[in-house]
């Protein structure tokens, strides 16, 4: 067994431990009420009846807007963050249909580090599972020729000794062959539950939320409150 098959075997016993699922960021109805209770200014909001609203309206029982609560209350999708800092986030949005540049309160920052933190993993699963397809091609390849030579060793005139080592060489690499393969499986494996987080890691954080559209602006901007989540 080569160095690299050895490490890589450590590295996916080392990782292997369950993913943090993060909201799925393509549903129709913002992930982020998930998190329906909020606190602003030190009141509690609670937007069960926003989320409730949606997905009434997600199954065709609302034809129109006009009974919609909490107005003050828009839906939210982050394009691109342009900026952040310990308070806040600059980014630029779509605000209910319209492009803004707004400045977000309360941005979903932990969602943002399980994006990123999921995106390296995917990374690095995807790499490993194209380099163990690779390995196991080789060690196949390898494990053939050893069986090849074990019976023209076996079937000809040799001494006991280079039958015996033949036999040896054939079921190490035999071994290896497997040891590949099963790395080879809990790679995807591990590999499939990264990706049915939800997340399409070839484009950008872009989540829907819901925030409170405050009357402040800040460097002219108008300012978002999305609340502390629980």
């Amino acid at each position: 067994m080569n160095t690299w098959t050895t490490g890589l075997l450590a590295a996916l016993v080392l990782s292997a431990t369950p993913v943090a699922w993060a909201v799925p960021i393509t549903n129709s109805i913002p992930a982020d009420l998930a998190h329906r209770v909020r606190m602003i200014d030190g009141q509690k909001v609670d937007l069960t009846p926003l989320w409730d609203w949606y997905k009434a309206k997600q199954a065709g029982k609302r034809g129109s807007d006009s009974d919609r609560p909490l107005l003050a209350w828009k839906r939210v999708r982050l394009e691109r963050v342009v900026q952040q800092t310990l308070l806040h986030w600059t980014v630029e949005a779509d605000v209910e249909g319209t492009h803004e540049t707004i400045i977000l309160q309360n941005p979903p920052k932990r969602e943002w580090d399980e994006f990123n933190r999921l995106k390296l993993l995917h990374a690095q699963l995807l790499a490993s599972t194209n380099r163990l397809q690779q390995e196991l091609r080789r060690v196949t390849a390898a494990r053939r020729q050893a069986d090849y030579q074990e019976r023209a060793v076996s079937s000809g005139m040799h001494k006991w000794g280079a039958a015996a080592a033949a036999t040896s060489q054939a079921d190490a690499v035999a071994q290896q062959e497997i040891l590949v393969a099963q790395n080879l499986d809990a790679a995807r494996a591990q590999l499939k539950s990264v990706e049915t987080a939800g997340y399409d890691f070839s484009k950008p954080f872009s989540p829907e939320i819901f925030a409170l559209k405050t009357s402040r602006k800040l460097s002219g901007k108008p300012v978002y409150d999305r609340g502390r989540v629980f």
